[in-house]
């Protein structure tokens, strides 16, 4: 007997009823209570949409390749070794398994006119991990991504990068430009973001400093923040199965899984000091990219970078500015995790744009 666990089945009654269940939270309780509940509107307002349950884990093969430096950087394939790339880059704190199910959507087999690969950066995922984790910043994802893409010869791929994949990506693929043929953009930012009520880089800096001695009772609890974070910033309802994926790299008290929780941490604390990567993509961009094809994929429910907040307003505006001849497709009802709310349609829109 198949049964649903508390979690869904309230779920599902939001979904069943949704404006009757957020009328009914607030009409149960006193003036106070009111109150407090007002901050959980925004958990309330993600759930919105999570009238689907993402489950699917398909079966795929985990490769792994040597880079020069003697990091291992994992990635998952599918498709024709024959056909048309292309590249799927992840950002914190995922991995390579984010885009699995775009990736058998638009390759399901040999047959397919496309190969598709996803891969981990070093320090997430199945990728190795290079000493506790420090060295890892953006640029040294950069160099990694480089040498992949020139160690694994691809040629005329279309390019998919997300979150500080999108940095990260951009530079790198840029770098490639002779190799590129399309630059796909999901929500993410590429230049550095000026919040006028936020010092990030006394923030940033902050972080870099905390997180450099050891923090016990974070590393504890860090691969269910992940999970919690993951389900918090997506429309879809993920199983368990699945967001214990994206904690499992974490979970674990061995120096792996310390050096990885170290590793996405400094994708952040050190922007501050590597704010040169935003400029090599602005110049990049305009020298290189100018009149080749770029499109961004909008998640409009991000609260991180979508349509509903003014800092991804004003990042996308800042993209839009670097990249003038990218259309906008809009994927309605998409969170930050847009790959877990809406695979097959950003699958679908992938192929419409490479094939135009």
């Amino acid at each position: 007997m198949v049964t649903e666990s508390k979690f869904e089945l309230e779920t599902s009654m939001i979904c069943l009823n949704k404006k009757n269940a957020i009328k009914a939270f607030f009409n149960h309780h006193g003036i106070m209570q009111k109150t407090v509940m007002v901050a959980l509107l925004f958990v309330l307002s993600l759930w919105m949409y999570a009238c689907e349950r993402q489950d699917e884990i398909p079966l795929l093969q985990d490769h792994f390749v040597t880079l020069p430096n003697g990091d291992v950087m994992h990635y998952l394939e599918t498709g024709n070794p024959d056909g048309k790339p292309i590249l799927f880059v992840h950002g914190y704190p995922t991995s390579a398994f984010l885009y699995r199910n775009i990736i058998t959507r638009i390759a399901p087999d040999e047959n397919s006119p496309y190969r598709c690969i996803s891969i981990s950066h070093i320090g997430f995922g199945k990728s190795s991990c290079p000493g506790d984790g420090s060295i890892i910043s953006p640029l040294y994802e950069v160099d990694r991504l480089e040498e992949f893409i020139e160690l694994m010869n691809l040629d005329n791929f279309a390019a998919v990068i997300h979150d500080w994949g999108g940095p990260i990506g951009a530079a790198a693929t840029l770098r490639q430009s002779d190799r590129m043929s399309h630059l796909i953009i999901l929500n993410t930012m590429l230049a550095f973001p000026e919040i006028s009520f936020l010092d990030l880089e006394s923030i940033m800096g902050f972080t870099n400093g905390f997180f450099s001695q050891p923090r016990p009772l974070i590393e504890m609890v860090y691969p269910d923040a992940v999970k919690g974070a993951m389900q918090l910033l997506s429309t879809s309802v993920m199983s368990d199965a699945v967001l214990e994926t994206y904690a499992e790299p974490f979970r674990g008290t061995d120096d792996e899984c310390k050096c990885k929780i170290r590793a996405g941490i400094n994708l952040f604390s050190k922007a501050h000091t590597e704010i040169a990567i935003f400029e090599e993509i602005k110049e990049n961009a305009v020298a290189k990219w100018s009149d080749k094809p770029a499109v961004f994929l909008w998640g409009t429910n991000d609260p991180l970078l979508g349509a509903i907040t003014g800092i991804g307003i004003d990042a996308h505006k800042a993209m839009e500015s670097i990249f003038p001849q990218a259309e906008t497709m809009r994927i309605k009802g998409a969170s930050h995790f847009m790959q877990e709310d809406k695979p097959d349609e950003i699958a679908d829109r992938i192929i419409e744009f490479i094939e135009l």
